[in-house]
C-alpha cells in the first residue's frame, strides 16, 4: 500500500523539483512561439490589457498580461523575464494537487491522480509559456481544493479563497467563465444551507463576497461577449463536444493512441454519473456534503451542458485543445475519487481502472524536449537565423529583405526589437519571393531556387531551412515626391 506519510511527501516533492527543473529549461532555452510574441506587442510593451482601449484579441489572458507587463518593467522584454510570472505559478500547482490528494483514501488511487497531475505534459509545459494557461490550471487547483473544504466546512474564510481564486483563474483563461458560474452556484446553495448554523457576522458578509462575485462575473462575461461580437472568438469549431474538446485533448495527451482518453473519458463519466446518482438514492450521498467526486462530477457536466447551450443558442464555437485543458485537471479528480469510492466498496482490484493515468507519463516522455510544443505547430524562427543576417549587415548599408510566411514575422520582429531594431521586417508571402536577398521557408522543392540561392543553415526541430541570394538584386530608391502624393 503507498502511504501518504512523510515517506509519500518526499517522493513527491522530489518529483515536483524535477518536473520544475526541466520546466524552468524549457523556459529559458524553448524558442519564443508566435502568441508569446502577440501578447508583448499588444499588451504588455503597451500596458493596455484593460478594455476598453485595448487590441480587442482573444490572445489577452488579462491576469497573464498584467503579471509579465510588471516583470518586463522589473526585469527587460527577455524571453525568460515574459514567462517568469507563468513559472511562478508551478510550485501552487504542485501545493494544492498534493493537498486535493490527501483526501483520497486509497493510497495506489492517491498516486493515480498524483502521476496524472505531475506526469501530463501538455498541461506543464503552459507554465514555461507566457500565455496564461499554466497559472489558471493552478489557481482553479487552488479553488476546488477551498470548494472543497466550504462543502465540508462552510464559513467566510473558505468562501473568500475560493471566490477569490476561481475569479483569478478565469482573468487568466476566460474559458473557465462557466466553471466560475457552477463555483458561484455551489457556494450560494451552501449558503442557504448553512444560514442557520454559520455566525452571525458570517451570515451578513458572505453575501457581499457573492455580490462582488457577481459583479466579477458580469465583467469577464461583458467581455467575452465583445469578443465574440467582434469576431475574435476564433478559436474552435462546430463539430461537437466530442471530437472539438475530448478527441482534441486525446491527440495531445495520448498522442499515438488518440482515441484511448475519448473512450475513457466518456466510460468514466457515465460511471462517476450512475455511482453517485446511485449514493443519492440510496441515501449514502447527501446533498449537504457532497463528496469531492460529486464536485468535480457537477463541474465537468456543467461546462459539457453549458458548451453544447451556448453553440445553440449563441453559436459559440465548441472549446479545443488548448482552450479546453481545464478539463484534464477535473477529469482526474472525477476518476481518482471514483475509483476510491469503489475500491472501498468492491476491492482493491478496481484499481486497474485508472491503468490510463498511469500511462500518461509514458506518452509525455516521448513529448519532452526544448525545441517543440503541443501549443503551437507553426515551424518557429530560430534565432540562429536572425543572428546569421543581422551578422552579414554592415554600417550604412540597407538592411537586407528577408522573406518568410506571415506567422515568422512576430517572432522575427521580436528578436529585431531584442536587437535594437536595425533590420526590416520579414517580407511575408506564402510562396517564396525570389527577389529577397534572403528565404526562410520549409521548402518541399529547392532545387529550382538553387540556380539564385545557397542554403546557409538548416533547423532539423523546424524544418526551415535559410536560402540567401548568391548576388544582390538591384534596387533603385524610389522617387521621394511620388511616394509621399
Amino acid at each position: 500500500m503507498l502511504r501518504n506519510g512523510n515517506s509519500g511527501k518526499w517522493i513527491y516533492i522530489l518529483l515536483s523539483l524535477i518536473t520544475s527543473f526541466y520546466i524552468l529549461l524549457r523556459a529559458i532555452y524553448f524558442p519564443v512561439i508566435t502568441d508569446e510574441v502577440a501578447t508583448f506587442f499588444m499588451y504588455v510593451q503597451t500596458g493596455r490589457f484593460l478594455p476598453p482601449d485595448i487590441a480587442w484579441d482573444a490572445n489577452n489572458h488579462i491576469l497573464n498580461s498584467a503579471l509579465v507587463r510588471l516583470s518586463y518593467l522589473l526585469f527587460g522584454p527577455s524571453i525568460f523575464a515574459l514567462r517568469l510570472p507563468e513559472l511562478l505559478f508551478l510550485p501552487v500547482y504542485f501545493y494544492f494537487a498534493y493537498k486535493t490528494g490527501t483526501l483520497i483514501v486509497n493510497g495506489v488511487v492517491r498516486w493515480s491522480f498524483y502521476i496524472a497531475m505531475l506526469g501530463t505534459h501538455y498541461i506543464l509545459e503552459y507554465f514555461g509559456l507566457s500565455r496564461g494557461y499554466g497559472m489558471s490550471l493552478a489557481l482553479l487547483s487552488g479553488a476546488v481544493w477551498y470548494l472543497i473544504l466550504s462543502v465540508k466546512h462552510f464559513g467566510f474564510g473558505n468562501v473568500f479563497k475560493t471566490l477569490l481564486l476561481t475569479f483569478l483563474a478565469v482573468s487568466a483563461n476566460l474559458n473557465l467563465i462557466i466553471t466560475a458560474i457552477l463555483v458561484l452556484s455551489l457556494l450560494f446553495f451552501y449558503y442557504v444551507l448553512n444560514m442557520r448554523v454559520i455566525r452571525r457576522w458570517e451570515v451578513w458578509l458572505i453575501p457581499l463576497l457573492f455580490v462582488l462575485a457577481g459583479l466579477s462575473l458580469w465583467f469577464f462575461t461583458d467581455y467575452s461577449f465583445t469578443l465574440l461580437e467582434k469576431g475574435r472568438l476564433y478559436c474552435g469549431s462546430d463539430d461537437g463536444i466530442i471530437k472539438n474538446t475530448v478527441h482534441s485533448l486525446s491527440s495531445i495527451v495520448y498522442n499515438i493512441w488518440p482515441a484511448l482518453f475519448t473512450i475513457y473519458f466518456i466510460v468514466m463519466l457515465i460511471l462517476s454519473a450512475a455511482l453517485y446518482v446511485f449514493l443519492l438514492f440510496k441515501k449514502e450521498e447527501s446533498v449537504k456534503s457532497l463528496s469531492p467526486g460529486f464536485l468535480f462530477l457537477i463541474l465537468i457536466v456543467g461546462n459539457i451542458v453549458a458548451a453544447i447551450a451556448m453553440n445553440y443558442i449563441f453559436g459559440v464555437l465548441y472549446q479545443e485543445d488548448r482552450m479546453a485543458i481545464y478539463y484534464l485537471p477535473l477529469f482526474y479528480g472525477l476518476a481518482v475519487f471514483t475509483i476510491d469510492i469503489l475500491v472501498k466498496r468492491k476491492g482493491e482490484k478496481l484499481v486497474f481502472l485508472l491503468l490510463p493515468l498511469w500511462l500518461l507519463p509514458l506518452f509525455s516522455l516521448g513529448q519532452i524536449s526544448m525545441e517543440s510544443s503541443s501549443h503551437d505547430s507553426t515551424p518557429y524562427v530560430p534565432y540562429s537565423f536572425f543572428e546569421e543576417i543581422s551578422s552579414q549587415v554592415k554600417l550604412g548599408e540597407y538592411p537586407p529583405v528577408v522573406a518568410g510566411k506571415h506567422k515568422r514575422k512576430l517572432v522575427w520582429s521580436y528578436y529585431n526589437y531584442l536587437s535594437g531594431g536595425k533590420m526590416n521586417p520579414v517580407l511575408f508571402s506564402d510562396e517564396p519571393v525570389p527577389v529577397a536577398d534572403y528565404l526562410m521557408y520549409n521548402f518541399d522543392d529547392k532545387e529550382k531556387l538553387l540556380q539564385l540561392y545557397d542554403e546557409t543553415d538548416y533547423n532539423a526541430s523546424s524544418g526551415l531551412s535559410l536560402m540567401k541570394r548568391k548576388s544582390k538584386p538591384k534596387r533603385y530608391l524610389l522617387d521621394e515626391n511620388r511616394v509621399m502624393n
